[in-house]
């Protein structure tokens, strides 16, 4: 096997100007493969980051009876079950939200104008720091715990009401007495977002509930925000509705899409019961509209791969015919047919290899631009930037993935001149003229 990987590199370097417009094919391929998997790949993480401080965490504890709206009764249980489910180190902060998310009646009010809000979430300043200060502020940042009349807006409300940080706003609600309830509040902080997620403004839960008319200590969701929570969201969530409903806790258990979010919401029932939600369930419908853009993108880098596939088994069927005599000369001194045909495949792979490492060197420059390039904002491109950029990154595994995809096209491209190669009687391609 040595003997024939060494004969197998030194045909590729004596004839590798033959390969030269495949090298561009494959290194092309693999570039543009790995431009677009980085895009994705930071589309879908940028995604989980905001949509994560949006509804609570990676995993949000709710507990219903019937009226559409969550609360958590038992606090003390429902804490002790996040810690008997979870390890510390898959944990980095558990929040503690009051919620209020009637669209149309929040209001935020200044200098004559107003602007109204999709939701407004009350939290515990410095329990949700490490999620908060990720935020991408214009203007000041997370206020102390102790700071009670603080709010954060974001760059569309702001830029609407004329507001930077230290001015005041006022804010209002219709309470869940019904009643109007307002409040004056200085702001605190500005970050950026023009998206959907722009229309939500963070004040302390304390000062949401005196809003709100309930009890101070309201607490209406339970978020865990998980270290890798992609890879540990699904065996997270198993885990704590199951302690959930080990503590003595009523429970429905997972919570698995937005029906079935909405299902939960409005089952009546004699008392409260918990479950567990995970961030992908609530993302469903965005998440797969990244997934159909990756995969159209995909589909196209792999219909070029299959051209290039051709490509690579037309030259190869010449490479066989001008090589007729050396092939021969091979057989006569001793390779068998599955070591010519081992040979060619060998050869394949070095030229595949070559044209992965060349398109992944450029790739990876061209995503290194790309994630400094600072693209507009909108409704649209906010929703998948972070910070007003394309959060491109390419783990490991989407390296060795596309290394591998590249050298499958060239192994498939390959095989039938390597078979053709090791049908050649031995006398016959010894005589040949070639």
């Amino acid at each position: 096997m040595n003997r024939l990987a060494r004969l197998a590199w030194r045909a590729y370097r004596r004839g590798r100007n033959r390969y030269r417009m495949l090298i561009v094919a494959m290194a092309l391929a693999s570039g543009m493969l790995t431009v677009m998997l980085a895009a994705t790949l930071g589309a879908q993480r940028s995604l989980r980051a905001k949509t994560a401080r949006y509804f609570s965490g990676d995993l949000v504890v709710l507990g219903y009876q019937g009226d559409g709206r969550s609360r958590i009764d038992d606090l003390d249980r429902v804490l002790a079950a996040v810690t008997d489910a979870l390890p510390t180190s898959d944990i980095v902060t558990t929040t503690l939200r009051s919620a209020y998310y009637r669209a149309t009646e929040i209001q935020l009010i200044a200098s004559g104008y107003s602007i109204r809000q999709r939701r407004l979430v009350g939290v515990e300043w410095d329990r949700e720091r490490p999620a908060l200060q990720n935020f991408a502020f214009i203007e000041g940042g997370v206020p102390d715990d102790a700071d009670r009349g603080a709010v954060l807006l974001s760059s569309v409300a702001a830029r609407e009401l004329r507001l930077r940080v230290d001015d005041m706003v006022t804010l209002s609600i219709t309470s869940d007495r019904g009643r109007v309830s307002t409040d004056r509040f200085r702001v605190a902080g500005v970050y950026h977002e023009e998206s959907f997620f722009g229309f939500t403004g963070y004040v302390h839960r304390a000062a949401l509930n005196r809003l709100r008319e309930v009890a101070p200590d309201t607490v209406n969701e339970v978020g865990i925000h998980l270290t890798d929570a992609r890879r540990r969201e699904t065996r997270a969530a198993a885990a704590l509705a199951e302690a959930l409903a080990a503590r003595g806790l009523a429970s429905f258990g997972l919570i698995e899409n937005r029906d079935a979010y909405q299902r939960e919401a409005s089952v009546a029932r004699d008392r409260r019961e918990y479950g567990v939600v995970t961030l992908s369930a609530q993302l469903q419908e965005i998440t797969d509209l990244v997934d159909a853009l990756g995969a159209v993108a995909g589909a196209v880098v792999l219909l070029f791969l299959a051209i290039v596939s051709v490509g690579v088994s037309n030259t190869w069927t010449m490479v066989v015919w001008d090589r007729t005599r050396e092939i021969g000369t091979l057989r006569a001194i001793g390779i068998s047919r599955r070591g010519v045909a081992l040979l060619l495949i060998l050869e394949s792979v070095c030229l595949a290899l070559h044209g992965a490492i060349l398109g992944l060197v450029f790739g990876g420059g061209a995503t290194v631009l790309l994630r400094s390039i600072r693209f507009s904002s909108n409704a649209v491109t906010d929703l998948l930037l972070l910070r007003q950029r394309v959060a491109a990154v390419l783990p490991l595994w989407s390296i060795a993935a596309i290394t591998l995809l590249v050298i499958g096209a060239g192994l498939i491209g390959a095989a039938r001149g390597a078979l053709r190669a090791s049908r050649i009687p031995a006398a016959e391609a010894m005589r040949a003229r070639v």
